[in-house]
């Protein structure tokens, strides 16, 4: 696919899309703002998700989101997703990331884990 946002004046598709702090009904999602966003700045972010037994592309926000972090809510436990997100400005909205790799629901996902000792002298 040929990106010509940079001729409309739209945003150019952000990057770097992770999904993390998954739970039984919600994930997490982040992303990185596009690389050339100084044209026109950017007024929000859309993101939609698929369960993928299913196929539709569904709107996860209702206004855009003008973080580049947005936990999805009211998923079907068990079920696999994916999702993508697109920033809009002005001029309107831009093409879509690429999808996410499918995430099931219940899966742990960038978990961190730390030990902490304390002591008492």
């Amino acid at each position: 696919m040929i990106d010509i946002s940079h001729r409309t004046g739209k945003p150019d598709k952000p990057t770097r899309l992770t999904i993390s702090n998954v739970g039984s009904t919600q994930m997490t999602l982040s992303w990185t703002k596009p690389d050339c966003d100084d044209r026109v700045a950017i007024q929000g972010y859309t993101v939609e998700y698929k369960e993928v037994t299913r196929g539709d592309w569904i709107k996860a926000n209702r206004e855009p989101s003008v973080n580049t972090t947005l936990t999805v809510t009211n998923l079907t436990e068990g079920s696999g997703y994916q999702f993508h997100v697109c920033a809009e400005n002005a001029i309107g909205k831009g093409i879509f990331s690429d999808a996410s790799d499918v995430c099931k629901t219940g899966e742990i996902v960038n978990c961190l884990y730390s030990s902490v000792f304390m002591f008492e002298i």
